[in-house]
């Protein structure tokens, strides 16, 4: 299914600035609120998804130091990824896709002033200037993509595309959360 929430990034000026609205959903409703975003070391993170899975990753997954010269990718897609598929071990959680392959959790990734998407099946993309996700992505990536033209402010367009995408999604509602690197 689709994962039910709005998640946006922006690159500005040497930062990554991360927002979230709060909503939890069961079926189809809205049954209470968490902050979707939150800050370990160096890293900011915003994540799509269960709370369980959530709470998983932000409580349990111990980051690998980041060594001075490491190519970041590299760092991502081997020592990040491999202490979340410990924790989620740890935690006996596991989920699969149809197809029986490991499903991983959907989390935007800010470090220093570069923005990554870890994507379900465990494959990372980098984003040089904006990108959403969760089931408010199209309607928050038009408003990113339109606010830029307009607003300098990233806390502008993250608000604008987080408000734009709880317009038009059930599954989102304020209040919304902003972090930055």
């Amino acid at each position: 299914g689709a994962s039910v929430t709005a998640i946006v990034g922006i690159v500005h000026n040497g930062r990554v600035w991360l927002g979230a609205d709060t909503a939890v959903t069961a079926g189809d409703f809205v049954v209470g609120e968490t902050i979707k975003v939150w800050e370990q070391g160096e890293f900011v993170f915003a994540f799509t998804g269960s709370v369980r899975e959530q709470q998983i990753v932000q409580h349990r997954v111990v980051l690998p130091d980041v060594a001075e010269d490491v190519d970041m990718l590299h760092y991502l897609a081997v020592d990040f990824i491999d202490a979340i598929r410990q924790a989620r071990k740890d935690a006996g959680y596991s989920e699969h896709h149809a197809t029986g392959s490991e499903k991983s959790p959907t989390l935007l990734i800010g470090y220093y002033d570069r923005l990554f998407v870890l994507h379900c099946d465990y494959s990372l993309s980098e984003h040089l200037d904006f990108v959403a996700h969760g089931s408010g992505q199209a309607i928050a990536f038009g408003s990113l993509h339109t606010s830029a033209q307009v607003w300098r402010s990233p806390e502008k367009r993250i608000n604008a595309a987080l408000a734009a995408a709880c317009a038009g999604d059930v599954y989102c509602r304020q209040p919304f959360t902003i972090i930055h690197t």
